[in-house]
């Protein structure tokens, strides 16, 4: 009793080691699937339409891509359980679900996926599912679900691999931005475990591709995928860029390889002969810059105003535009103005309504004066302020000493002219004052005048020595 009891235990562990959902690292995805979303691409087995999704591989699972429900159950998880490998490019995966699910025969049943894979190009596979359509799964999908486990050693073609009519439909697993073709023999492969490669001659050898282009060798075919700008079965038609003519305005075009050229009409410019040159053609007044000459589309010119200018108008940057006309306008240049100059010390004043650059003025001294300091001829400045410093004037020595000789000499002949007919003088006090005041005062003027006349002759005998 107690040997049957062991046994039991072994047999339930030997199930639960047999069916877990731990990977079984004798399964696998072949190599150039793993670790990779593809796009993949099938017909819908209840409505006929094309759907797309992602599909996503493990080394030994399927971690996205193939999602259904059985009874209540969300069955999204995938693992390898047993694999076939038929030749380097074709193989058999076997795939169970990490989920189970009950139905009203028995609990914890299981889905089976059986695969079948062709390897096109690292880049593009197509694959069946090789079961019958199972109604008890949404959406229908052709899997496997036996109402118990399999065996462990179980032939895998003719345990999961078995359908009737009709019979599988293709289905692509494309590696995303990629544009490999389907052969044009991809088929269903019957049996499940023969190969169904025939023997192949390398039909692109030696390549029948022409102007670069690459040759995809097939069962008797060849395709050529051609370089940018050739066509045809073997690459031997250049694409004709000029058609339709794409330059405008009556311009020629010249076809090339992947490109055109455009020979313009008089007058037009640019890729398509779109656009019309612009010209500059002479000099503006007071400014520095373009003076003459021819330019395209987009080309910037650049004016600036000659030192003791400023701007008054217009753009100081133009641009050429597609009508052959500049951008802003004319750039108009004008005298920098300086303020009215100051007038000096004993010179003439000076009188204008505005000076602007490059104007002068002259500064004279006053009749008798000389320049002391500063200068007499000044200039307004490409800055706006005047060169040099107002002039200041003095009266010159000889002009002195002849104003001074001139007024004794005036003095001599009034006092001469006094004595021959003296006047009679007006009483000193008519007030009433006291003649004591009288005499004060009379003493004090003759002091004054014995001052200024010992001055007089000192000033006197300056000028005559000079």
């Amino acid at each position: 009793m107690l040997t049957n009891k062991v046994l039991a235990v072994l047999a339930v562990a030997a199930q639960i080691l047999i069916f877990s959902t731990d990977t079984d690292a004798a399964c696998k995805v072949p190599p150039e699937l793993q670790d990779k979303d593809w796009v993949y691409e099938y017909t819908d087995v209840s409505t006929g339409e094309t759907m797309t999704k992602t599909l996503s591989f493990g080394s030994t699972t399927i971690q996205q891509g193939i999602s259904l429900e059985v009874q209540g159950s969300n069955i999204n998880a995938w693992t390898c359980l047993s694999d076939l490998t038929i030749s380097d490019t074709e193989s058999v995966a076997v795939f169970k679900s990490d989920i189970t699910f009950d139905t009203f025969l028995n609990n914890n049943r299981r889905l089976y996926l059986c695969m079948r894979f062709t390897k096109v190009t690292d880049d593009l596979f197509y694959f069946y599912l090789m079961s019958d359509k199972n109604s008890l799964v949404t959406p229908k999908e052709r899997v496997f679900s036996p109402v118990s486990e399999p065996e462990t050693n179980a032939d895998v073609c003719s345990t999961y691999c078995s359908y009737g009519d009709p019979k599988p439909m293709i289905r692509t697993l494309r590696k995303p931005d990629t544009a490999d073709k389907l052969p044009t023999d991809a088929d269903l492969c019957e049996n499940c475990g023969d190969s169904c490669i025939v023997s192949d001659i390398d039909d692109c050898a030696p390549n029948p591709c022409l102007n670069g282009g690459q040759c995809i060798d097939g069962v008797d075919l060849f395709t050529c995928n051609c370089a940018t700008g050739y066509e045809g079965k073997i690459c031997d038609r250049n694409i004709d860029d000029c058609a339709p003519n794409p330059c405008l305005n009556g311009g020629q075009c010249i076809d090339g390889v992947d490109l055109y050229t455009c020979n313009c009409a008089a007058g037009y410019e640019g890729k398509i002969c779109d656009r019309i040159p612009c010209t500059v053609s002479g000099k503006e007044p007071f400014t520095t810059g373009p003076t003459d000459g021819s330019y395209n589309y987009m080309d910037t010119i650049t004016y600036s105003c000659n030192p003791g200018y400023e701007v008054q108008s217009g753009n100081r940057e133009r641009t050429c535009q597609p009508d052959g006309t500049w951008s802003g306008s004319t750039l108009v240049c004008a005298a920098v103005k300086c303020q009215d100059p100051e007038n000096g010390q004993f010179t003439k004043e000076q009188t204008s309504p505005g000076y602007n650059f490059p104007d002068g003025v002259t500064y004279s001294c006053i009749f008798g004066y000389e320049v002391q300091s500063g200068d007499l001829e000044r200039s307004c400045q490409a800055d706006g302020t005047w060169s040099g410093n107002p002039p200041v004037c003095k009266m010159t020595i000889d002009f002195f000493c002849e104003t001074l000789l001139e007024k004794i000499e005036n003095k001599g002949k009034s006092e001469k002219r006094s004595a021959e007919s003296p006047e009679e003088s007006s009483e000193i006090d008519t007030r009433g004052k006291g003649k004591a005041n009288g005499k004060l005062k009379n003493l004090r003027k003759g002091r004054r005048c014995g001052y200024y006349k010992a001055l007089e002759a000192l000033i006197l005998e300056t000028c005559l020595e000079s």
